[in-house]
């Protein structure tokens, strides 16, 4: 009895196990005919094709780093440009804590801060100034000025209570014909020549033609951007006044120039060979440019998203063939971006570092 019980156990197991097998097609259905395709031999010149070489190690960071964060692939409320005698474009990508430098027409060569190839200490950087060999950058939050090497390097810095004193607010930098470094600090309504070893050479009030000069970021003689000429003349940007006024090297006031429109900041300056100065506007979104005399020669931009408009505009640069460059902080819904045109306002082209 206990033998059949065994053998009808397995009888039905077997019989489970051929059903399943059928229902999925390992028993009971016929090979589908093989199809004979035609073929060719391959001759001797073909060759595989290679594998595809992955991507460079670069486009790798900017793929990991755009996926962590928009802002860190993107320009992020750029508060400065300025272009290297070789035609560099460089920008203080202030809010992605970076400096990055442009070939003409956008080339992108590297880039150095938290979010950028290079590593280097900075925090919303708020100007930077190009040289020969590497560059200078002014450290907006940490209040210091920073020369880095062309690898990012920290080759000397300089803070408020280092070298430079009482320097409370700077502003900008800038280098005449014969290297010697001019500093614009903002909040003591003053420009300071450095030495090399950042000491303050001499300094002077920014007053000029001004009707005010009493120091803070309220007054209308607080200095902003810097300009130098080919002669060495020194061209300051006040924002609160919508002027710029230019000076000796010694600091003796020469010239003005004033915006005309109502509400005028004029956030940066910028000279080309001829002596012709280039004013943007902050308050009007727009750039002024003027005879080396004084008139008005021509205006353009105006706020909006279109190419040849600005959004926030916050520095302006000349290249050697006069061509003008602006940084655009422009807003987080439409983004930043360095745009170029000629002297006269033709549009060239729009920089978005990516």
């Amino acid at each position: 009895m206990r033998f059949l019980l065994m053998f009808l156990t397995f009888a039905a197991a077997v019989a489970f196990v051929l059903s399943i097998a059928i229902e999925v097609g390992w028993i009971g259905h016929s090979s589908p005919a093989a199809v004979t395709v035609a073929t060719t031999a391959p001759t001797a010149s073909k060759k595989p094709n290679p594998p595809k070489a992955p991507p460079a190690t670069a486009t790798i960071v900017a793929q990991q780093t755009a996926k962590a964060s928009i802002l860190a692939y993107y320009f992020a409320g750029p508060d400065d440009v300025k272009v290297s005698a070789s035609g560099h474009v460089f920008v203080a990508d202030t809010l992605n804590d970076r400096v990055v430098e442009l070939g003409r027409a956008g080339t992108q060569f590297p880039s150095w801060g938290r979010h950028a190839i290079h590593r280097a200490s900075m925090h919303h950087p708020a100007r930077v100034l190009p040289l020969a060999s590497g560059f200078f950058v002014i450290d907006g939050d940490n209040t210091r000025i920073t020369r880095f090497s062309p690898a990012g390097t920290v080759i000397s810095r300089w803070t408020v209570q280092g070298t430079l004193g009482a320097m409370t607010g700077p502003t900008d930098l800038a280098l005449d014909p014969a290297g010697a470094l001019y500093l614009s600090d903002g909040n003591n309504d003053r420009i300071d020549l450095l030495t090399s070893a950042g000491h303050v050479a001499k300094s002077w009030s920014t007053k000029g033609f001004l009707a005010s000069a009493q120091g803070g970021p309220n007054d209308p003689g607080f200095p902003g951007a810097l300009a130098i000429d080919r002669l060495g003349k020194i061209y300051v940007a006040y924002p609160n006044a919508g002027a710029v006024q230019k000076f000796s090297a010694n600091g003796v006031p020469i010239d003005k120039w004033q915006l005309p429109q109502r509400g005028a900041a004029a956030s940066g300056v910028a000279v080309d060979t001829a002596g012709n100065v280039y004013v943007v506007d902050m308050g009007r979104a727009t750039v002024t440019k003027f005879a080396p005399t004084g008139p008005l020669l021509a205006t353009w931009g105006g706020r909006g998203a279109g190419k040849n408009q600005l959004i926030h505009p916050t520095s302006i640069a000349i290249d050697s063939h006069a061509h003008v460059y602006v940084a655009d902080a422009g807003n987080s819904r439409l983004g930043s971006f360095i745009k170029e045109w000629t002297s006269g306002g033709t549009f060239v082209r729009t920089y978005a570092f990516g």
